[in-house]
């Protein structure tokens, strides 16, 4: 395997680890500093110019390991009947064309399942801190609710209390 192929198994052995981590059924309370730290870099302008150079490159790699496998698949049509040597090389090298073309395809797709499922996970995170701060402020709009009526019937009392007072007090005075 040549380094640039190797390069992109990394790159694929990377994004298949990643995935992992988005997609496992983690606790809250480990899910938000483990996305959150993965997905900070990102947010860098040069990071992500430099992922889709690399989105790129592997996007040339598939194309051309896509063209060298029609290609030799086409000779191996065309060749008919070979004799043991040769035809164990066109087919070593078919078999290759066929490693590359299947591994820079993955790596692609995982790319993009990746960051889609990424971008979901963080969606997610932040609709369940609006739930839950809209549940909790909905608990204590309906506390206080209950603590301003209960304020304002005592508040009737005491007005009803100061009334009675006034009146006890006129007819003393008179």
């Amino acid at each position: 395997m040549s380094l640039y192929y190797a390069l992109v198994f990394c790159i694929l052995v990377v994004e298949v680890v990643a995935f992992t981590l988005l997609a496992l059924p983690l606790p809250a309370r480990v899910r938000r500093p483990l996305a959150s730290a993965a997905a900070r870099p990102f947010r860098q302008a040069s990071v992500q110019v430099a992922a889709k150079c690399v989105a790129g490159f592997v996007l040339l790699l598939f194309l051309d390991a896509t063209a060298r496998a029609h290609r030799l698949g086409a000779q191996s049509a065309a060749a008919g009947h070979v004799h043991g040597a040769e035809r164990a090389e066109l087919l070593s090298r078919r078999f290759l064309a066929q490693r590359n073309m299947y591994l820079t395809g993955f790596t692609l797709f995982l790319s993009f399942t990746v960051a889609r499922t990424s971008s979901l996970v963080a969606e997610l995170m932040d609709l369940r801190a609006a739930a839950k701060s809209d549940t909790n402020s909905k608990s204590t709009t309906a506390s206080s609710a209950s603590i301003a009526e209960s304020l304002r019937a005592k508040l009737k009392a005491a007005d009803l209390e100061i009334e009675t007072l006034k009146s006890r007090a006129a007819t003393l005075s008179t």
